[in-house]
């Protein structure tokens, strides 16, 4: 019987320590403190690095649950209530999480609330996100025949891959009346192939045409405006091609014997 009741111990024994360290995971690991590694931040393009400093180190083993949020939420990528980041302790005493900042149109001040899943009061801090800049526009032709178009091309920020949200440019013509353009655009939802597996979402084209029948070459002034910033082209509109009209030879005179 003795002999029986052996195996079983050990193997209680065996889980004992097991069963003990599960019961040392604390119910909750408070954040104390909120911080990120740099201030201000292009919306739309640049990522900031963001950490959250806890009360104690998480035991190892032991699964925590941290709620980060940002207001306003639409000026962060992701930026929604995030209840749900769950880390396996291994006794560190910090967590390093990567966010960007949206496009906006204004500069924001934007805060950070971090805090355990038992927390009742948050950890915080602020970022300020700022607009990113218009910084180019083209034409794809400088002249524009009647009955005809061209394609202008206007672009934030610089840079290659994802624009995060979407930022408004606006744009005019001088003289007015001549070509037909929306009044803005927006830029960040429109894919443009850069080649080698390389795309951009800091562009965004628009259409110009003629409206009006010009009888000489004009000039008209392209001009996109964001914040106080400006880029204009120069089109020229040309007038429609003269009708050529080929002239009639007169018949031979009929010579009769």
């Amino acid at each position: 019987m003795k002999a029986c009741l052996k195996p079983l111990l050990l193997s209680l024994a065996a889980l004992a320590p097991v069963a003990a360290q599960a019961n040392t995971c604390p119910r909750d690991v408070a954040v104390s403190s909120v911080s990120v590694d740099r201030s201000p931040v292009i919306g739309g393009t640049e990522n900031f690095n963001l950490t959250l400093n806890f009360s104690t180190p998480v035991p190892q083993g032991c699964s925590h649950f941290y709620g980060l949020f940002f207001n306003p939420a639409t000026a962060i990528a992701a930026g929604g209530g995030m209840p749900n980041i769950q880390r396996l302790g291994n006794g560190q005493s910090s967590l390093t999480t990567s966010r960007k900042g949206r496009g906006v149109d204004q500069p924001t001040t934007v805060i950070i609330s971090a805090k355990g899943s038992n927390q009742a009061t948050a950890a915080t801090t602020t970022i300020q996100v700022l607009p990113p800049p218009l910084v180019g526009m083209t034409v794809s032709s400088t002249s524009v025949a009647a009955k005809s178009s061209v394609i202008g091309k206007v672009e934030i920020g610089g840079g290659s891959g994802g624009f995060e949200g979407t930022v408004t440019i606006n744009l005019s013509a001088s003289p007015a009346g001549l070509v037909k353009l929306p009044e803005f655009v927006s830029v960040g939802d429109e894919i443009t192939a850069l080649g080698n597996n390389r795309f951009t979402e800091h562009f965004r084209s628009f259409t110009i045409t003629p409206v009006s029948t010009v009888v000489r070459p004009t000039q008209v002034t392209i001009t996109a405006t964001r914040l106080g910033v400006s880029f204009s082209r120069v089109i020229t509109l040309q007038p429609p091609s003269p009708i050529l009209v080929q002239p009639v030879t007169p018949p031979k005179p009929i010579i009769r014997p």
